[in-house]
This record gives structure tokens, sequence and C-alpha cells, in this order.
């Protein structure tokens, strides 16, 4: 292998990682955003007296529950992809 293309390779990982780490950050944001608004939520449905409104909140609170389980199930795949990438680094070398 020349020089050229290993310096060439290098970047191109380099760039990946980067890639990556920006995905999973965004994921990691996602999460903590959506399990504090549910948190949020809830804490409405128990400070109010109307049932209705509580059952609304309580609502609200599942859906920020799916988004979190979504973005945790997205920052799994993207921390996967890493490993994976960091194996095959490993081994190529």
């Amino acid at each position: 292998m020349s020089a050229e293309f290993i310096r060439g390779e290098l970047t191109r990982l380099r760039n990946t990682e980067a890639t990556l780490r920006k995905e999973a950050a965004r994921h990691e944001a996602d999460l903590a955003k959506a399990r504090a608004a549910a948190a949020q939520k809830r804490r409405s449905a128990a400070s109010t007296s109307s049932l209705s409104t509580a059952q609304m909140h309580l609502r609200g609170a599942e859906s920020e529950d799916k988004k979190a389980a979504t973005a945790a199930d997205k920052l799994g795949a993207v921390s996967e992809a890493r490993q994976e990438r960091r194996r095959s680094d490993h081994q190529a070398a």
C-alpha cells in the first residue's frame, strides 16, 4: 500500500468517526430533551385538579417516552456502528 492511500484511508476513517460522534451527540440530546419533557408533563399531571387535564399531560408524557425510546434505539445503533468501525480498523491494521 502506498503512503498516499494510507493517508486517504486515515482521513476517511477520521471523518467517519467525527460524523458518528456528531450523530451520537444529537441522539443523546434528543434523549435528554424527551426525558425532561416527559418528567415535566408528569409533574403537570400530578399538580392539576382537573382529570381531563391530567390525562392530557399523561398522554403527552407517553408521547415523550416514545420519543426517548426512539432516540435511545438510534443512539444504540450509532454506538454499535462505532464499535464495528473500530473492530474493522483493528483487523485491517
